[in-house]
């Protein structure tokens, strides 16, 4: 499946983002159409389409899916018994369905997070908000990225996450469908999203070569990213010399800060901002204050904000290492520095970044 496969359809009954299988589960057990009238519509055999129901039934021990289905059975209503295939209105809010546009803009910033090494979705019983959480080689975890519960119910429900714990909190990681679908879609997108997919594709590369002779391999040059590894988690990894961290946490959070309100910034834009001509003339799109409220346009003051606290130079390294993802010899290269010096230079930026956060006390608040 790819996102476009799951564009807004207005004759359906089912939102688009609901895959086929599920309808035809909600259609059994809900509508009470019978397996074989299902297949003749679907024109499938009837054992796939009794496949598909196993399926969905055994997945209802999931929180996420059973939440789903639930919303189903709660909003809409059979009203004809002998026509199965009419579904009454919503007797409820109409809001109550996750909006199709909206699942489509918010999934591919998700699954971009989850595909970051040991990154998990994390949601707890009763909440609207879940989060997005890594854990760091120092020990540290932090919060990478916010999202809805009805997106987390998307994005299990299309088998692109998956279970791993069950305790207080509910956690997820990342299937391998959805990391297929997260290819795909910067694959559809290269053009702004090279530096990501190289990341993306890196370990790919990099387990072809292990299945190689040796031979081969040493001819091959060696792959230096593995699945998805930015510039701010490889240095994270490195020590100095008297063993302590390159990046210390409060680095990093400032740093996942600036990444986090940069990509919620891009949501609903039909074309991604230029940053980089935000940093030659500073032309400022929104105030002050409206830095302190939620959604794209307040992540989009606060990048602004930070990125003019920096100046020039400063600003540029963490544009493009926490936000665009670029190594650190792109960058040098790029901003024409001596070899080696990038890593020292984005220190410093993260530092005045961290302070910057600091005085502007930002509410740290997921919803």
């Amino acid at each position: 499946m790819k996102f476009e496969e799951i564009t807004m359809d207005m004759h359906t009954a089912y939102p688009t983002w609901l895959p086929t299988s599920a309808q035809h589960y909600l259609d059994h057990a809900i509508s009470g159409q019978s397996i074989r009238e299902i297949a003749r519509k679907a024109d499938l055999a009837p054992s796939t389409i009794l496949r598909q129901i196993r399926k969905y039934e055994s997945k209802r021990d999931d929180p996420l899916i059973d939440e789903v289905f639930n919303l189903f059975e709660d909003t809409y209503q059979i009203i004809d018994k002998i026509n199965h295939n009419a579904i009454l209105p919503y007797k409820t809010q109409p809001s109550a369905l996750l909006d199709s546009k909206k699942f489509e803009a918010e999934a591919p910033r998700i699954l971009n997070r989850l595909n970051e090494k040991n990154s998990y979705l994390v949601i707890a019983a009763g909440l609207e908000k879940a989060i997005v959480a890594r854990e760091y080689p120092n020990n540290e975890t932090m919060r990478t990225a916010i999202l809805d519960r009805s997106i987390a119910q998307a994005l299990a429900i299309n088998n692109w996450i998956e279970p791993h714990s069950f305790k207080t909190t509910y956690k997820y990681k990342i299937t391998h469908a959805g990391k297929a679908i997260l290819k795909n879609y910067l694959l559809e997108n290269i053009s702004h999203n090279d530096a990501i997919y190289s990341f993306i594709t890196a370990q790919d590369k990099e387990q072809d070569q292990e299945n190689e002779q040796p031979l081969n391999k040493a001819k091959k040059a060696r792959i230096r990213y593995c699945d998805a590894e930015s510039p701010i988690a490889i240095l994270a990894r490195r020590m100095n010399a008297d063993g302590s961290y390159f990046l210390t946490p409060d680095l990093l959070k400032a740093a996942e800060k600036l990444r986090e309100d940069f990509e919620v910034s891009q949501i609903g834009e039909k074309i991604p901002r230029k940053w980089s001509d935000f940093l030659t003339n500073k032309d400022r799109r929104w105030k002050d204050e409206d830095a302190r409220g939620f959604g794209a346009g307040a992540s989009a003051a606060r990048v602004e904000i930070a990125l003019e606290s920096l100046g020039s130079g400063l600003a540029d390294v963490a544009l493009y290492c926490c936000c665009y993802l670029y190594g650190m010899e792109q960058v040098e290269k790029k901003m024409r520095w001596s070899s080696r010096s990038g890593k020292i230079v984005l220190r410093i930026a993260l530092e005045h970044l961290k302070t910057h956060y600091e005085k502007a006390a930002y509410s740290d608040l997921i919803g």
